[in-house]
């Protein structure tokens, strides 16, 4: 591929090497591809490659997937099932498990990502609408044709899993290049979503703002979410302590630090779009576990592209979490002339700092292996 070639897939100025974090949660972050046990048995290449998955987005840092492998080292044939952890569901803010199921979604395309960069032969199956908490199936077999290479803009975004962190800190105030934004809308048609980035003078990023405000009046005086927010945050030196999972507590923690003369505090009023560079909707055609899974991959690809140009994004889950609202995102989206669809994902995408990594548990957690035979 050509210099020019790059610089139309790539902002090359802002890509930099980045050392990974000192930090007592950057463990499963530093995963290296020179590491790949590539002459090993197949499912120890499985589990490697399941060390890209548990690095995906989820709902409060919750990690709400499962996995089972059946394997046969000697037929190189195995099955691996993704499986919702109910669990793991923050049941308040998610009594569905839509955004779980989002998350899972986006560990789900993580993973097959992984696999194919690492030229294993699967085939990978959703699992349809009344499967229950079984998502997906991903198979292994020698007969199966070996991944095509990846394109050099995937293998960057491969690359970029282990840099993708979720900013809560001030976002540059420089806009993102109009070509960075419209491959974020490509990658996430190409995936079966659609995302929608609002402009400063669009006036549906104003209605988002007022959503993300009334949403976080109702919950802040909801004391089920509360409490249940305080379960999934962490307190200071947690990760140090072994803690696996949940937000790191920051004054920004459900929209994003903004720092005044007074200190550090929640942005509010118009800071949510003064401090975000990029606003987006992501939306699905339907609201099924399905669409659930498709717009977790449509996000995941949308911020590993992202990270390839040094850009950032955090979420407002605030107009999301509360039904109501949900429903008048729904009605803000089709008042400026789109078509009915269902919202998913609210977001905010830009430059920005370095960024700590939260914790993550490690495959070992969260993969069931089986000795039921396979068929």
């Amino acid at each position: 591929m050509s210099p020019s070639e790059l610089s139309d897939l790539f902002d090359l100025a802002d890509f930099v090497v980045q050392r990974p974090a000192r930090d007592p949660a950057a463990g499963p972050w530093t995963i290296q591809e020179r590491a790949y046990p590539r002459a090993g048995a197949l499912s120890e290449r499985i589990r490697f490659a399941l060390g890209y998955a548990i690095l995906a987005p989820s709902i409060r840092n919750s990690q709400p997937w499962r996995f089972r492998l059946r394997c046969d080292d000697a037929t190189e044939r195995g099955a691996l099932e993704l499986r919702l952890d109910r669990a793991r569901v923050p049941v308040v803010a998610d009594p569905e498990g839509r955004a779980a199921t989002i998350s899972c979604g986006a560990a789900l395309a993580t993973l097959t990502l992984a696999l194919s960069r690492l030229e294993l032969p699967h085939a990978v199956t959703r699992l349809p609408d009344g499967a229950g908490d079984r998502l997906a199936l991903v198979r292994f077999d020698p007969a199966l044709p070996r991944p095509e290479p990846l394109a050099p803009e995937e293998q960057w975004m491969f690359q970029c899993v282990g840099k993708r962190r979720t900013m809560r800190g001030p976002m540059a105030a420089r806009p993102l290049a109009e070509r960075l934004t419209r491959r974020f809308r490509e990658l996430a048609r190409a995936s079966g979503a659609e995302l929608i980035t609002l402009a400063p003078e669009d006036p549906r990023r104003a209605a988002l703002v007022e959503l993300i405000e009334e949403g976080e009046a109702l919950q802040s005086a909801d004391p089920r979410f509360v409490d249940e927010l305080a379960r999934w945050t962490l307190s200071p030196g947690a990760a140090s302590e072994g803690r696996a999972s949940g937000l790191r507590r920051a004054p920004g923690l459900r929209t994003f630090t903004v720092l005044r003369e007074d200190g550090a505090r929640a942005a509010r009023g118009e800071e949510l779009s003064d401090g975000s560079p990029v606003m987006a909707i992501l939306t699905t055609e339907g609201d099924a576990p399905g669409d659930w899974l498709r717009a977790g991959a449509a996000l995941v690809r949308v911020l590993l592209r992202g990270r390839v140009d040094h850009v950032w994004a955090s979420f407002f889950g605030q107009p999301l979490e509360r039904p109501e609202l949900r429903a008048r995102l729904g009605e803000v989206i089709r008042a400026a002339g789109s078509a009915a669809r269902w919202p998913q994902v609210a977001l905010r995408l830009g430059h920005g700092g370095e960024v700590p990594p939260s914790p993550r548990r490690d495959v070992a957690a969260v993969l069931e292996q089986d000795d039921e035979e396979l068929v």
